[in-house]
């Protein structure tokens, strides 16, 4: 059974959790990771991308909240070919 850790970035201390997510993400290299309202922390779409082409395991990471492509265009990282997107 895989483990299943939710990240919420309205919560201050799972918003620290991540100020060092390529670690996190390494420590926690087994589970899938949920990251709430990620709009808050737009900088960890490059620790996900490259996690992402790392691992190539799909469906390591639920990302939810405003990840709309408006929100993607503004960073630097638009996970082109890593990402679906579920309404």
């Amino acid at each position: 059974m895989t483990m299943k850790i939710l990240r919420d970035m309205e919560n201050s201390n799972d918003l620290r959790a991540m100020e060092d997510a390529q670690t996190f993400f390494k420590i926690h290299r087994d589970a899938t990771i949920c990251i709430h309202e990620v709009q808050r922390m737009p900088g960890l779409f490059a620790s996900i991308r490259y996690e992402v082409d790392q691992l190539d395991k799909s469906g390591r990471f639920i990302v939810l909240g405003s990840a709309s492509p408006h929100l993607l265009r503004q960073t630097s990282e638009s996970l082109a070919g890593r990402i679906r997107y579920l309404e």
